[in-house]
């Protein structure tokens, strides 16, 4: 009888918890809390100001999911997402706030500024939810998890998300990749630093690549970059003794300045081609 006590005790409070617990943007629509979204200056990490005050006569927990969408007053200034999850406990006519991490999800406007005004938006589309909850499950609150929101924003490659951890880099990729369908990457591009005013470009500066071969025999080598024209832009390695079987080859070059195209990485045996594989700027 005592344990039959207990366990009704439990699922009655769980039940109750439950019932006292209501999204954020369902709560403002029911008139239980009003909301102030104030930006902390910054584009990626803790940059957003919650102030929420309480209308309701009873506690509440109010939870804040991430994929939520904070749309700017500024319309020259980017809107955000939220990639944290919070319930905060919100004691009944009290007021409560809290700085969440958010990311910026319009590339080509500026960069929020302390004291900026947004607003409640809806929630993202289901794949963009999913990345925002991955990387607050995982901590990818950098340029990492930016990089990640505007290639997803974008409609773009996964060779665009870029992290300089490459276990994080890795993860990362995997997820996206199981989550979109898109093909895993063997290069990524770290982008060059923004206009001024600015906090995205789409001009590549530095182009991280593993580069597989499988060899039959060993021999002399040469790994080199050609253009469309197949004109030599760049020899990354040459006069190298390399080994039959599988082998990479990681690289970093720096592309800066180079003509938009498809650019294709040649490796060439004893002066004939054996791997070819190619990437984009």
């Amino acid at each position: 009888m005592r344990n039959t006590l207990l366990l009704l005790f439990v699922c009655f409070g769980l039940s109750t918890f439950a019932a006292n617990t209501v999204l954020l943007k369902d709560a403002v629509a029911q008139g239980l809390v009003s909301v102030k979204a104030i930006g902390e200056g910054g584009y990626t990490g803790k940059v957003m100001a919650l102030e929420i005050n309480s209308l309701h006569k009873k506690d509440l927990i109010v939870d804040i999911p991430a994929g939520l969408q904070l749309n700017s007053e500024d319309s020259t200034i980017q809107d955000l997402i939220i990639t944290d999850t919070r319930l905060l406990e919100l004691a009944a006519g009290s007021k409560r706030r809290l700085i969440i991490n958010a990311m910026c999800i319009q590339p080509s406007n500026g960069s929020p500024y302390a004291n900026s005004v947004f607003v409640l938006g809806a929630m993202a589309n289901d794949t963009l939810v999913k990345l925002a909850q991955y990387l607050a499950t995982k901590g990818y609150q950098d340029d990492l998890g930016q990089s990640a929101i505007w290639a997803m924003v974008n409609n773009e490659g996964l060779e665009n998300v870029y992290g300089s951890d490459p276990t994080r880099l890795q993860d990362l990729l995997q997820f996206m990749h199981l989550l979109t369908g898109k093909p895993l990457p063997w290069y990524n591009k770290e982008k060059a630093a923004p206009p001024v005013g600015q906090v995205y470009t789409q001009e590549p500066a530095i182009i991280h690549a593993n580069f597989e071969f499988k060899l039959a025999m060993a021999g002399t080598a040469r790994l080199a970059i050609y253009n469309e024209a197949g004109e030599v832009v760049y020899v990354i390695k040459d006069n190298m003794m390399v080994k039959s079987g599988k082998s990479t080859m990681k690289f970093r070059i720096e592309v800066r300045g180079y003509e938009v195209g498809k650019y294709f990485v040649r490796l060439e045996l004893n002066g004939k081609l054996q791997e070819e594989k190619v990437f984009e700027l």
